[in-house]
């Protein structure tokens, strides 16, 4: 859209003659502005959806390490089990299903398709006897749908949120701009005209590879790593009893379906 804001440009001054400085100057001020807002409500879009992102992964590995902590204290058979069945899931997601989000997908991994039932159904294992259980169980069973609630977030984070109508009209707006700004800058010397040139295609280059880039969240430029997991992983490793072995989770087949 740049190059053909300039080619329309240039066409017009060789069809009707070279503008004189100003001829478009209410136009350029206009366009500018109405663009200029366009862009910052944008921005503030994509940088609320980049958050969002971050701070669902965090709650999302938070979560997890509290559930972990919250089946204390049930029998040690069923706590060990139960907390390896949540250890074994926070891996699949770290190594299997944050594959699928970096790829922008809406469903989750298979392997951890498999584990988010199995880490449900611990609400059929977990009994209920005592007063302490009986918090406990509560605590659980909300903590495993805050957990599925997050996982589900940020699979819908992954896909970018700007409609394609509003992509429409910022490259739209870039041609009209740039023709505008071009017109106007045709009568004055050729270095005035280069300088705005190049400055105005480094603003629009930069402003709109941010929004792209704020957009995909977990796209490589910016990408949201699950740090936020792996360091509930090494927590649980290091702080926590009965975290289970993570390298006896198993693969996919292994597991009942």
């Amino acid at each position: 859209m740049i190059a053909l804001g300039c080619l329309a440009s240039w066409l017009l001054g060789k069809r009707r003659g070279e503008p004189q400085s100003g001829d478009f100057s209410d136009a350029v001020l206009l366009s500018a502005f109405s663009f200029g807002i366009l862009l910052a409500l944008m921005q503030v879009f994509v940088t609320n959806h980049y958050s969002d992102a971050r701070s669902t992964a965090q709650s999302e590995a938070t979560t997890l390490v509290s559930m972990f902590d919250d089946m204390s204290p049930f029998p040690p058979l069923v706590r060990d089990t139960a907390r390896h069945e949540v250890v074994c899931y926070m891996r699949s997601v770290v190594q299997q299903d944050w594959k699928a989000q970096e790829r922008g997908g809406t469903l989750e991994a298979p392997d951890t398709v498999v584990r988010g039932d199995r880490l449900r159904g611990l609400r059929d294992t977990l009994p209920e006897t005592s007063p302490h259980e009986q918090s406990a169980y509560g605590r659980v069973t909300q903590e495993i749908g805050d957990a599925g609630t997050a996982r589900q977030r940020l699979l819908y984070l992954a896909s970018p949120q700007i409609p394609t109508v509003l992509w429409i009209l910022v490259f739209v707006s870039t041609g009209v701009l740039m023709f505008l700004i071009v017109s106007e800058f045709r009568s004055r010397t050729k270095l005035i005209r280069r300088g705005v040139l190049v400055a105005v295609i480094l603003l629009l280059t930069f402003e709109i590879g941010s929004l792209v880039t704020l957009d995909h969240p977990f796209d490589p430029i910016a990408r949201v790593q699950p740090d936020a997991m792996t360091r509930a992983l090494g927590l649980l490793e290091a702080g926590r009893q009965g975290a289970g072995d993570l390298s006896g989770c198993g693969p996919l087949q292994t597991l009942p379906s």
